[in-house]
């Protein structure tokens, strides 16, 4: 039996993860699912892939989830690191992705995630789970679109 090794696992953390696996800057899969350290450490074993993006956190006037939100994206990243000892770490802003959007920064939050939700079932032609999953999907298409390809060695962790 043959593993596939994707070329991006792109991930929004938050108390639900949405993630997004990209093979030749194709959706293969996306969904998300509870937050806890054997699921995310098996989905990490069975979906090997070269880079991982992930969403950098951002103060938003709660000092505890901002708190809870760092710690999940460092449990996230070192099980990514264990899976995956010569993979790539891509950290991306909200900020940054969310440019796609065409959404201006200081829209309402409940305005840039609609966008969102439409962008990534635009881009993919695809029926978007939730919002969650929708953001995964726009990391990593501003990921494959924007770094990747751009080859913007700076935003990579090696």
């Amino acid at each position: 039996m043959s593993i596939t090794v994707y070329d991006l696992i792109s991930i929004d953390p938050g108390k639900r993860l949405g993630v997004a696996l990209w093979k030749d800057k194709t959706l293969r899969y996306c969904n998300t699912f509870d937050y806890s350290f054997n699921t995310i450490w098996q989905f990490l074993l069975k979906n090997p892939a070269k880079y991982l993006a992930i969403e950098l956190q951002y103060y938003y006037n709660n000092a505890k989830i901002l708190m809870d939100l760092v710690a999940l994206r460092a449990e996230v990243t070192t099980l990514y690191r264990v899976c995956n000892p010569m993979g790539n770490i891509i950290r991306v802003s909200a900020s940054e992705w969310q440019k796609i959007l065409e959404v201006g920064a200081k829209a309402p939050r409940k305005e840039r995630k609609e966008a969102a939700l439409a962008y990534a079932e635009k881009m993919t032609g695809q029926i978007m789970r939730s919002f969650d999953t929708a953001d995964a999907v726009c990391i990593g298409i501003y990921t494959i679109n924007f770094i990747l390809d751009k080859s913007k060695k700076s935003d990579i962790l090696e």
